[in-house]
């Protein structure tokens, strides 16, 4: 059943963010509104950008050369990928302009 998968990609997604970086924080409802006013986000959801966030800090080592984790977010049509896309965005930009120590804007994104 489709639950069960759920739970699956649910439980392996927990799985690897508690082995990846366990002082990394989840991102929440909160962060989200701090980020992106006015966008509140289903639990899916929620789970779908904290995956997205836990693809962008993990690396790996291929050949001998670290690289980034790259992963596709892809579920049915209309449970929210776009909206979950422009929240991770968000997140970045948010998450750039806390730790910046200078007053330069985030660069843009754009997403065709």
């Amino acid at each position: 059943s489709s639950s069960n998968f759920t739970g699956m990609i649910v439980d392996g997604a927990v799985a690897l963010g508690e082995f990846q970086e366990p002082q990394r924080q989840q991102i929440t409802q909160e962060t989200i509104q701090q980020a992106c006013s006015g966008v509140t986000l289903s639990e899916y959801q929620l789970i779908g950008v904290n995956w997205l966030a836990l693809l962008h800090g993990m690396k790996c080592e291929m050949d001998g050369k670290h690289t980034n984790v790259n992963g596709v977010l892809a579920d049915e049509m209309g449970l929210g990928k776009t909206v979950q896309t422009i929240a991770f965005l968000a997140w970045l930009k948010h998450q750039h302009q806390r730790s910046s120590k200078s007053a330069k804007p985030a660069l843009p994104h754009l997403i065709a």
